[in-house]
């Protein structure tokens, strides 16, 4: 569709002087960036080359120097809508950070998406910004962990669904121009006695 991304292929596919480090190499399936790496020499790439059973995928590496970014896409394969963070990565590579972004371009991409691939329901898609411009690196067909953080901004994908399940329509309101949220961790202590 001409869109950019990186080049990709499976690692035992993968023609070693066609490659220049660093790379990431990733399980096809997962989620929060588990099992990701950013290789950056050939010793590590043997060692997962050795252990690979043809679930592993070697990509090109995008430097994010201007930043990453998820993408929640809702369409009911009419209507597309979109909400674009960007983001910090921490605890196990689930979204830390997140700030809301107003980007034309994403938008235009994300519902470009949704379109070639006849989306019903919703998707995520991690893109880095190079040059000034959004490369999708994955797209997840499912909801992700910033559902809440979306559905806090106005972005109710995962209501959305639902009704459209049911034969009703959705309508995109953002409540938000801007704004940000911060993922943490905290204790909760049950059953204290002295």
């Amino acid at each position: 569709h001409g869109w950019k991304a990186p080049r990709s292929v499976l690692l035992k596919d993968m023609v070693r002087k066609e490659w220049r480090f660093p790379v990431i190499v990733k399980s096809r399936c997962g989620y929060g960036s588990k099992s990701v790496r950013k290789v950056v020499d050939d010793l590590e790439l043997e060692y997962l080359s050795r252990r690979d059973k043809g679930e592993l995928i070697v990509q090109e590496y995008l430097d994010e120097a201007q930043g990453e970014f998820t993408t929640g896409v809702f369409s009911d394969g009419n209507n597309t809508a979109s909400m674009t963070f960007r983001r910090r990565l921490g605890f196990g590579g689930l979204s830390r950070e997140v700030i809301l972004v107003e980007d034309p371009n994403m938008e235009k991409l994300a519902r470009g998406i949704a379109q070639a691939v006849g989306l019903v329901g919703s998707i995520n898609i991690q893109s880095r910004k190079i040059s000034g411009e959004h490369v999708p690196f994955e797209i997840n067909p499912r909801l992700s962990s910033t559902v809440f953080l979306r559905q806090t901004f106005g972005f109710e994908d995962l209501r959305w669904w639902i009704s459209c399940l049911h034969g009703d329509h959705f309508v995109y309101k953002p409540r938000y121009r801007q704004g940000a949220a911060i993922r943490v961790l905290t204790e909760h202590f049950i059953g204290m006695q002295m």
